[in-house]
């Protein structure tokens, strides 16, 4: 493990982007510290030490292990991640239960989902001040610190300097906008750091609680910490082994002949995760089990509580009662189901299979197909819920085993959400945007010398980003190289632009110039994805020698097959925006009124280079000049074609599947 950390700070790339997330943890856990405006301090902690004391069950306990124990404080950062985990939750249900018109974005691909993504950053706002409006309102009352005197030891104080009310405003906007500033922290974690960003906040999150719980154990024997490790690392290694579990439905594709050619008869799977719903039900269990009780703390006399009070605080709200741990654990079987149903749909699996040529071997496409995945998941999903439940309780087993106090039974360090949370998080490769870490971690030599090919409108720019990230290798095209070296002014950049000013083509021996000088940049030395270059034969031939003169030859070349008919439909229904520029589709990306840009109202209209008979022109020309690669490339062995119809998603997973048996 210290061997694989040393080669990450031995790779440039690797050692900024993880030096890169350590600082962004270093502002997120400073801000997790920093007291809000108006706070007092020093009653605050006053609070916490009594509430820590007593024995009643705190309410807040699962929101304040997310924002990693800055919710007791009121802190900046207070609300933590929770406001846009919430968000991300109640998005996502409204997608496939209640909103067509999310569920029809989901469908349309980056943009739509980029639209979803803007949603939930304006529902986490809204959430944020409900929330932030609600604690302080707790706060102020003492219902936030159990036990707490908040006449004696006020938390928000009243100032001479300032009416009250902009004292509480002020507070509100502060951590409203701590709120956002974490979501833009994330994204920039996910942007340019390691991982995925909210994944990493929430993980810190939990991994700030363990020093404080583990001394606590310890402070009760030497003994009883050394045990609670031990089963620590049994727990751990257990959760590993079931989130990696899953069942593997195996799909063939028929074959299809696109062009002059027969593409498909690969064999690939279905995983369906044992534990489908993640760490969901037990954060829906969670909360639908304090609902109760606060609403008990908020309603309710305390001098006299009545019987329902006193059953609900006896049988309900108590962690050490059996009937606690079975209502804990029913909640959690429920929605396990319950979120596995609506986010997984086998019917629509089953007509995407059926759309694309797929099936299950020895099961009828369509619904016999459906019905097929809705039984083994419905079997595996009790398993997983079975699991989901168990690990959720040993907090309370915990407890009783050790006596320790009722308040930490979601703090416990090897329990619950927390280890869900954390095993999580760290299982978590982001093999489709950064996989290339993990393979430099494990010594995988990846592709590294591709080039893409395919007709214009088969999608290599789109394609070429997702495989070279994949294989984290730069992206090289001839349209950046030119744009470079014309914008710096270099030498080859001037000689091109007399060509280009004087209405020539640039020749063969000034592109391959550019593309020499731009191989020999550092980044391009594990390897590089040519997106545009070769075009032509001589072009190829002329790779080749430099390649081999380099002792790189190349790897493999990648071709994007798709039929003529095809890439017109493509092309020709694409229409551009005279005001803002922003390309619509009317068939993929329709605009709500033909003609009109939904972003700024401007018309559209189709370029000439996307008029039918254009598009045409431009495939008899590919036919004549570029697909003749696609026979030269094939004569040495290097050529591997898929059929680059079908979802972006599809494409790129039939792209890296097919570059596997390269990856030696």
């Amino acid at each position: 493990m210290l061997a694989a950390f040393g080669r990450a700070f031995r790779t440039p790339d690797l050692r900024k982007k993880i030096l890169f997330t350590l600082f962004i943890l270093a502002i997120y856990r400073l801000g997790a510290t920093l007291p809000s405006p108006g706070v007092s301090y020093t009653n605050v902690q006053k609070c916490i030490d009594t509430a820590s004391t007593g024995q009643n069950q705190d309410v807040f306990t699962l929101l304040n292990l997310f924002s990693g124990g800055a919710l007791l404080h009121l802190s900046v950062f207070a609300l933590g991640i929770m406001p846009y985990i919430t968000a991300s939750i109640i998005l996502q249900l409204l997608v496939v239960v209640v909103i067509p018109r999310l569920e029809q974005l989901k469908k349309e691909g980056q943009s739509g989902q980029t639209k979803i993504t803007q949603y939930t950053r304006y529902l986490t706002i809204g959430l944020a001040i409900l929330q932030t409006t609600g604690y302080i309102a707790l706060a102020r009352s003492g219902q936030l610190f159990t036990g707490c005197d908040v006449n004696a030891n006020p938390i928000i104080p009243v100032s001479p300097h300032m009416p009250y009310w902009m004292t509480l405003g002020t507070l509100v906007a502060t951590m409203v906008a701590g709120t956002a500033v974490i979501m833009w922290l994330g994204e920039l974690i996910t942007d340019r750091g390691v991982g995925n960003g909210m994944s990493v906040l929430i993980f810190t999150n939990i991994a700030a609680r363990i020093p404080s719980e583990g001394q606590s154990i310890y402070a009760k024997g030497i003994l009883p910490f050394v045990i609670v490790c031990a089963i620590g690392v049994v727990i751990i290694t257990a959760v590993v082994f079931i989130e990696q579990a899953q069942r593997r439905v195996p799909v063939q594709y028929a074959k299809r002949m696109i062009g002059r050619r027969m593409y498909g008869g690969t064999s690939t799977y279905i995983p369906l995760k044992v534990n489908q719903a993640g760490v969901i039900p037990v954060i829906f269990a969670s909360s639908l089990l304090y609902l109760p009780q606060l609403i008990v703390q908020l309603v309710s006399d305390k001098n006299n509580p009545g019987p329902v009070v006193n059953f609900i605080n006896k049988w309900v709200a108590d962690p050490s009662q059996w009937t606690y741990v079975v209502i804990y654990f029913a909640l959690i079987i429920f929605f396990t189901y319950f979120y596995v149903a609506i986010t997984f749909n086998p019917t629509d699996v089953a007509d995407n299979m059926r759309k694309y040529g797929g099936f299950v071997p020895g099961i009828r496409p369509g619904k016999p197909t459906a019905e097929y995945l809705d039984f083994i998941l419905s079997r595996i999903t009790l398993p997983g819920s079975l699991y989901l439940g168990i690990i959720a309780i040993l907090p309370n087993l915990f407890i009783t085993l050790l006596g320790t106090s009722v308040n930490n039974t979601q703090n416990f360090p090897f329990g619950g959400t927390a280890v869900l949370i954390m095993v999580g998080v760290g299982l978590d490769r982001e093999t489709d945007r950064q996989p290339a870490d993990a393979a430099e971690l494990r010594r995988l030599p990846p592709v590294v010398r591709l080039v893409l090919v395919g007709p214009p409108g088969a999608g290599k720019g789109t394609q070429a980003e997702f495989i070279a990230a994949h294989l984290s290798v730069p992206k090289i095209s001839t349209g950046d190289i030119f744009r470079a070296n014309v914008g710096q002014k270099t030498p080859l950049g001037i000689e091109a632009r007399s060509y280009m000013d004087a209405g020539k083509l640039v020749p063969d021996e000034v592109t391959i110039k550019m593309v020499r000088s731009r191989l020999d940049e550092p980044d391009s030395t594990d390897g590089f994805l040519l997106d545009g270059f070769p075009r032509t034969i001589a072009q190829a031939e002329n790779l080749d020698e430099l390649l081999d003169k380099a002792g790189t030859p190349l790897d493999v070349v990648l071709e994007l097959v798709v039929d003529d008919d095809e890439v017109v439909r493509r092309l020709s229904g694409r229409r551009t925006c005279r005001g803002c520029g922003r390309i619509w589709h009317v068939e993929f990306d329709p605009t709500k009124v033909d003609g009109v840009c939904d972003r700024c109202g401007g018309e559209l209209y189709q370029r000439d280079d996307d008029k039918p008979e254009t598009v045409t022109e431009r495939l008899r020309v590919y036919a004549e000049q570029t697909a003749p690669l696609v026979d030269y490339y094939g004569a040495q062995g290097k050529l591997v074609g898929i059929d680059a119809t079908g979802p972006v998603e599809d494409i790129t997973t039939r792209a890296i599947d097919a570059l596997e048996p390269f990856n030696k």
